[in-house]
């Protein structure tokens, strides 16, 4: 996939699906996807197919098939870094959200679909304890 894997991964399937939306809607592994997102970038991430749903709302309507459902959705996230990726609707009218619900798709991965979920910051390393302070119990709470 290094010569041409840009162009490859953004060709479209008969439906308007790319390799992306395929996977995610097939219960491909996390790193089969991320390899995907990595050659196709926002783009990829952002296409959408012949009914208007992006590889996102593909997921959603599977996520009980896949691993590490909670993980693909930060990786598109933190690639797409905008909040369209959450409230572009489908020409059902759907998000990713309510494809997520309509679907059964756990409270950690809804919980991620909210709009209010992206921000403009990095994300934390999970090693990085400088944002934690103890409450009046002397648990680690996040500020």
């Amino acid at each position: 996939l290094d010569i041409g894997g840009h162009e490859l991964v953004m060709a479209k399937d008969s439906e308007g699906s790319t390799a992306l939306h395929i996977a995610c809607c097939n219960g491909a592994s996390f790193d089969a996807i991320k390899t995907l997102i990595d050659l196709g970038g926002m783009e990829l991430v952002m296409a959408k197919d012949s009914y208007g749903n992006t590889a996102l709302h593909g997921l959603c309507y599977t996520t009980t098939t896949h691993e590490k459902p909670a993980d693909i959705i930060k990786l598109m996230l933190q690639v797409a870094g905008t909040e369209r990726l959450l409230t572009d609707k489908n020409d059902d009218g759907e998000t990713p959200l309510d494809c997520a619900t309509n679907n059964q798709a756990s409270d950690e991965v809804t919980a991620l679909l909210l709009p209010q979920t992206i921000k403009n910051e990095p994300p934390i390393a999970s090693d990085d304890t400088s944002n934690l302070v103890p409450d009046d119990q002397g648990n680690d709470i996040t500020t």
